[in-house]
């Protein structure tokens, strides 16, 4: 059985999160559209006049790592597949959640698009479900697109204290439309973050451990001239027994900083 109705809830839930086809759900109001699949991935775009503004697109993930036993994973996508006792996907009324239990760390990933507004929203809830403390890092990763030239030289992505967050601007010569700077903002302070994704990943490595998640700390370093950009957050942790640490992101495309 691939997943079931939750009347009392109004959901579909996902069991099967490795089916022969991905499922594919789309949220949207009357500005901009956001495509998920079964572990949250996919792309959002806005509308601008006629055209289409690609503002992110790609992998989603909410990394842990257990900053005790150095062990890092991916709770909405579990790429090694490790042996969690939960991993599906709820599908309610406008919005998409991720929900995995691992070695006593439940944590559910929430993608919105509300019903106004051209931006796309994401919630990420973690809870320690063991008796005792537990030391983790969390890190949070979206995909901004801010490429609308084609020309690296363009581009530049970096911390923004503005919006708590990161913004991303494209600059250039005769460009489609006018909405140049992608911002991805945190509710909540963060420890460090990331803009490039050959840093992030590694040039030569995988989604399922990226190369930064083995060291220390994220560089918090901008980068310009870049073709593959990345959002990248990271949230130094200790959880005490049944505590709760929540946060929400926001990502969108506009013309000017007053709107971001």
């Amino acid at each position: 059985m691939q997943g079931y109705f939750d009347d009392v809830k109004k959901e579909y839930v996902i069991t099967d999160m490795k089916p022969r086809r991905p499922w594919t759900n789309y949220l949207w109001n009357e500005q901009c559209v956001c495509k998920c699949d079964q572990f949250g991935n996919g792309f959002s775009w806005r509308a601008v006049g006629r055209q289409r503004r690609n503002v992110e697109s790609g992998e989603r993930n909410v990394y842990i790592k257990d900053r005790e036993t150095g062990e890092v994973y991916s709770a909405n996508r579990n790429y090694n597949d490790l042996p969690f006792d939960v991993l599906e996907a709820h599908v309610g009324l406008g919005y998409h959640t991720v929900i995995s239990s691992y070695k006593g760390l439940d944590v559910s990933f929430t993608t919105l698009v509300p019903t106004q507004d051209a931006v796309t929203l994401f919630q990420i809830k973690s809870k320690n479900t063991t008796e005792k403390d537990k030391k983790i890092s969390l890190y949070f990763t979206v995909k901004p697109t801010p490429d609308l030239s084609g020309h690296d030289a363009y581009g530049e992505g970096d911390y923004c204290e503005q919006i708590n967050g990161l913004l991303y601007t494209h600059d250039g010569f005769r460009l489609p439309n006018d909405y140049t700077k992608i911002s991805v903002a945190s509710l909540k302070k963060f420890d460090g973050y990331e803009c490039s994704t050959s840093r992030f990943k590694g040039e030569y490595n995988s989604w399922h451990n990226p190369i930064a998640l083995q060291t220390e700390k994220l560089l918090s370093k901008g980068m310009t001239f870049e073709n593959d950009y990345i959002a990248a957050f990271e949230f130094d942790l200790c959880l005490q027994a049944g505590e709760e640490f929540e946060n929400v992101f926001m990502i969108a495309a506009t013309q000017n900083m007053d709107q971001a």
